[in-house]
């Protein structure tokens, strides 16, 4: 099992080959960048550091703690961030939160949609989620929906996910 602060570290070295290569051709950065990893081997580091973070089984955490935020991230050390107003999010939150019962309990049209279209707002939202927890990315693109709009979590390798909400929307008079 990786160790959570070598977690972190997975975390920051793959953020900062990602932000090197950002940087135009010629420049330090990409000087540096090319000079220890020549011929594209920075891709390889990227997505080797990505599955790895991907692979501990540290617990992650989608939280919805106040209205126009998102909390995610390994526990402890979770971020904060703008609500990007992705129905994708509380779907999956949704579903993460009822577990086991998700089938039983909820259906894609419970949020106004397809079981396509609820599958797909899901992964936009993993595809977003992906940047800052691949963890929790890895979780919610293991949501599929059935035909009849039942949706499942079935993970190949689980990954704990922690649902908190502490509001909810406006209720009507």
């Amino acid at each position: 099992m990786i160790h959570p602060k070598d977690i972190e570290l997975l975390t920051k070295a793959r953020k900062m080959i990602e932000t090197m290569r950002q940087h135009p051709p010629g420049s330090p950065s990409a000087l540096l960048l090319q000079n220890f990893l020549p011929g594209g081997l920075d891709y390889d580091l990227a997505d080797l550091l990505l599955e790895l973070e991907r692979h501990a089984s540290r617990p992650v955490v989608l939280a919805f703690e106040m209205p126009g935020y998102v909390t995610l991230g390994h526990v402890d050390a979770e971020v904060t961030l703008q609500d990007p107003d992705l129905e994708g999010l509380r779907i999956a939150g949704d579903v993460f939160l009822h577990g086991l019962n998700a089938p039983v309990v909820l259906r894609a049209s419970d949020w106004g949609k397809t079981p396509r279209a609820a599958a797909n707002a899901v992964h936009r939202a993993a595809t977003w989620a992906a940047r800052h927890c691949p963890a929790l990315a890895a979780a919610m693109n293991q949501i599929s929906f059935a035909n009849d709009g039942r949706p499942s979590y079935t993970p190949a390798r689980p990954i704990e996910v922690r649902v908190f909400s502490a509001y909810s929307g406006a209720t009507p008079p």
